[in-house]
């Protein structure tokens, strides 16, 4: 199958299908397909068309942008294998969410949100913080004031957080480990302030936690997360979207951590 590239970002990519071999039967050209970011065999043809197994693609609706379905493929695929199929995300769970405005972060609010938790927004960023709460965080602590394990075993009457998502690495690291309750759930897909902070292991093995990660999701969550969203309705926090001969500013936007959601390359004038 090939296909034509209308919506980038990170492991995420969205097109409209432009050719199918003869045992293609679910899919024709002119469909709007996602493709899955565990996809193994992908043939780039230039910057914006590419080839593969037709398998590894999702058909959406119209009503959902080239840039939404580009960052399912992206940000909701990985949030769904940490929070539901690592973490095995619960209704009533309290989640702590660290590290707000990464599309993943945002992606893993919006998840924990439908599924009934608690959740408790962590950041430096006053605005990410105001965002989260707007969203239905039950808890924004700006952890660049507060003890943020002090702080969440306050706000939790001593219980902690059940799920946790890590994002930053280095110094967060530590104190988001000590945020868990016992039994509690660690998930980490990102290391930007450092790939070697100090672990307390005893912390680890005392209070029975287990550890998870995951740099994208699998096949298998990809059409998870993409049935939960046509289920519920909900659709991805898009902060910005930028033009593909302006790919530069969309890296800038996100290394400037200003956003909030995903920010993603798209010609969303063929969205129709």
């Amino acid at each position: 199958m090939r296909a034509v590239a209308l919506g980038q970002h990170a492991h995420g990519r969205a097109g409209i299908v432009v050719e199918t071999g003869a045992a293609v039967t679910h899919l024709k050209p002119g469909d709007r397909v996602a493709l899955s970011p565990a996809a193994a065999c992908i043939n780039a043809i230039g910057e914006r068309e590419w080839t593969t197994s037709a398998q590894n693609c999702w058909c959406f609706s119209a009503d959902i942008s080239w840039a939404q379905a580009a960052a399912v493929s992206s940000a909701h695929a990985t949030a769904w294998r940490l929070l539901v199929s690592l973490a095995r995300l619960q209704p009533g769970d309290i989640v702590l969410l660290t590290g707000l405005g990464d599309a993943v972060a945002v992606a893993a609010l919006q998840i924990a949100m439908q599924m009934g938790t608690h959740v408790i927004a962590a950041s430096d960023n006053a605005n990410h913080l105001t965002a989260a709460q707007a969203l239905g965080a039950a808890y924004a602590i700006d952890w660049s004031k507060a003890d943020l394990p002090k702080e969440v075993r306050g706000v939790t009457a001593k219980h902690g957080a059940d799920v946790a998502i890590n994002f930053a690495g280095g110094d967060s690291w530590s104190q988001t480990l000590a945020c868990l309750a016992r039994g509690g759930r660690l998930a980490t897909a990102g290391a930007l302030n450092g790939a070697q902070p100090q672990t307390d292991l005893r912390r680890i093995f005392w209070n029975h936690l287990q550890i998870f990660g995951a740099a994208h999701g699998s096949h298998r969550d990809f059409e998870q997360v993409w049935r939960w969203l046509e289920s519920t309705g909900v659709r991805p926090l898009i902060d910005r979207v930028v033009p593909f001969d302006q790919e530069k500013a969309a890296q800038q936007r996100f290394q400037s951590g200003a956003a909030f959601g995903s920010v993603v390359v798209s010609d969303e004038s063929c969205a129709s």
